[in-house]
């Protein structure tokens, strides 16, 4: 029997990364979870925006119908301005609807409940018309000028919130007419 010793020259090397293929990979890494990151919050920052118009939609819809309610309601409008109405409310009392430019608030008194039915309005605007038409033009309502002709109330506002800080995209816009049925 013959024993032979063979050997080999070329041994296979086991080795890792080098320090360039490391920086490499690190960089692809880190491009990859920023763009998750900035996908995230854009992602988050939509998501709250739909969230808070979704609500400032459904709290400006249940106002605008508790006004509607109210003012058709009414006996008949004592006085206005552009950002306060009064109402002759019957055996309640008068009606009121008032705007704080400062609180951000549009506040109803009937009587001597008072009720804030708007927060974060940054403007609200009233108009009163009369319910005649004016011929050969788009305008239904003409402007009044004494308080016993109004038979219409226009209401106009916006309301917005803040995300992170800063208005974004979160602006809401309600307007209607409302006429007065006595």
């Amino acid at each position: 029997m013959e024993f032979n010793l063979t050997s080999t020259k070329t041994k296979r090397r086991k080795r890792g990364f080098t320090l360039a293929e490391l920086m490499v990979a690190a960089g692809i890494s880190g491009i990859v979870l920023a763009a998750l990151a900035a996908a995230s919050l854009y992602t988050a920052r939509s998501f709250s925006s739909l969230s808070n118009h979704q609500d400032l939609d459904q709290k400006s819809r249940l106002a605008l119908d508790q006004m509607t309610k109210q003012i058709r309601q009414a006996d008949g409008l004592a006085s206005f301005t552009t950002n306060s109405l009064t109402f002759n409310h019957g055996t309640n009392g008068v009606l009121e609807y008032s705007y704080d430019p400062v609180s951000r608030e549009l506040e109803e008194r009937l009587g001597q409940r008072i009720r804030v039915l708007l927060t974060e309005c940054d403007n609200v605007q009233f108009d009163v018309f009369q319910r005649n038409s004016i011929s050969n033009t788009f305008s239904q309502f003409p402007n009044i000028v004494g308080t016993n002709q109004a038979k219409l109330v226009q209401v106009n506002w916006t309301c917005s919130r803040e995300i992170l800080g800063q208005k974004f995209n979160v602006e809401y816009v309600q307007s209607a007419k409302i006429v007065i049925r006595k």
